[in-house]
């Protein structure tokens, strides 16, 4: 058969939603640049709700497919397994869900999937030893069910094959470190400082410092108010640019506000244009995250 009329891979990611996160933008840079006659992708998600990548996803052929249930696992695995006949069939399921893709695996070999890829993104060793006995029982058997049920793990970095393979994890075969890139194309264009600090509301002559990532536990943006506070004493003029949302971003504002800082803070919320924001308004990335595998906003930095 010529290769013109073999149909292509067909590929569905696992993610919780298709919002603007490393692991989220860095499928985008795959999809946008993957020949789409060889390898279709989609998107299967764990909420109902729109998320800000929903409409290229479709504009490139693509499909969000809503898997409900999460928190119930048999539900859950009649659900996947439903989404996989209907929408199927799938060569490929690649689950970007850290210890749930246990039972993301374990559906979808039940369904006769030949290739299922568990991905670590996260070093989460630390915040794992301190779990509660329920929690450690269900880390131990997700990480059963990987070993069981996956044909292939991929990890961003060495600790976080660690985190979800076990220490040994260079002995299975199937286990391996994969680093995530970036399109540096945007960080090549020209950028005018004073333009993005004026629609920023951020002085001209101002110390930014900035910070990029979901308001939630894990981005430890509690104790980058705290070193805020010490910043200021040293350096009147700095200011503190927070892109990104999440449950707890009212809450860091609300901490803001009760410190007397809402004016040095910026909450810039999400950003399609992250490349401008870094090169035009940035002096010092500030990163304190509790775990990370390998935040890919850190190579945006270093490519601004």
């Amino acid at each position: 058969m010529s290769d013109n009329i073999k149909k292509p891979v067909r590929v569905l990611h696992v993610v919780g939603g298709m919002n603007r996160g490393g692991t989220e933008t860095w499928l985008m840079h795959i999809l946008r640049n993957t020949d789409r006659e060889k390898f279709h992708m989609d998107f299967l998600v764990h909420t109902s709700e729109r998320c800000a990548y929903d409409d290229e996803i479709r504009a490139l052929g693509s499909k969000v497919i809503f898997c409900a249930n999460p928190s119930r696992p048999l539900q859950y695995i009649r659900n996947l397994k439903r989404i996989l006949k209907e929408y199927g069939p799938y060569d490929i399921v690649h689950s970007h869900l850290h210890h749930f893709s246990g039972l993301v695996l374990y559906a979808a070999h039940m369904a006769g999937i030949p290739i299922r890829i568990a991905h670590s993104h996260s070093n989460t060793l630390i915040r794992d030893k301190s779990s509660k006995f329920s929690r450690k029982t269900y880390l131990t058997l997700m990480k059963h069910l990987i070993r069981r049920h996956a044909t292939c793990g991929l990890a961003a970095s060495r600790l976080a094959a660690v985190a979800l393979y076990g220490a040994n994890w260079e002995t299975d075969p199937r286990w391996r470190v994969l680093y995530c890139g970036i399109d540096l194309a945007p960080f090549r264009e020209s950028i005018c400082h004073a333009q993005v600090r004026t629609e920023l509301g951020i002085p001209k002559d101002a110390l930014v410092i900035g910070h990029i990532g979901r308001f939630e536990e894990p981005k430890n943006h509690s104790f980058l108010v705290d070193i805020a506070v010490e910043v200021l004493k040293r350096n009147t003029n700095a200011y503190f640019l927070l892109l990104g949302d999440g449950h707890l971003r009212n809450f860091i504002k609300n901490k803001v506000a009760s410190l007397g800082l809402s004016d040095r803070f910026i909450f810039a919320g999400v950003r399609s244009d992250v490349p401008r924001i870094l090169k035009g308004a940035v002096d010092i990335f500030l990163f304190p995250s509790l775990y990370e595998g390998l935040g890919l906003v850190l190579l945006e930095a270093q490519a601004a």
